[in-house]
């Protein structure tokens, strides 16, 4: 099992196979609308500098509904103690 970690750790992408992410890659993220610049530096490990994050409405009443929930289960829940 050792053996086989080494082999994984010491194995590398083919610039073929490297293309082909960058193909997927560019695919994907004009398909969900995201920046070219940040799928470029996710793919190269490093951070993107100009990130915005933005919530929209639904974003907020989303969290706010669960939240909503979780603070309405706690007020009607006991405590189950035991004898």
């Amino acid at each position: 099992m050792a053996l086989g970690a080494v082999v994984i750790a010491l194995s590398s992408a083919t610039g073929r196979e490297h293309c082909c992410w960058q193909d997927a890659a560019e695919r994907e993220g004009e398909r969900y609308a995201i920046q070219d610049g940040y799928v470029r530096a996710s793919m190269e490990g490093r951070k993107f500098e100009h990130t915005r994050n933005r919530r929209s409405l639904v974003d907020w009443l989303l969290v706010g509904g669960a939240t909503a929930i979780f603070v309405a289960r706690a007020a009607v829940s006991r405590s189950l103690r035991c004898p």
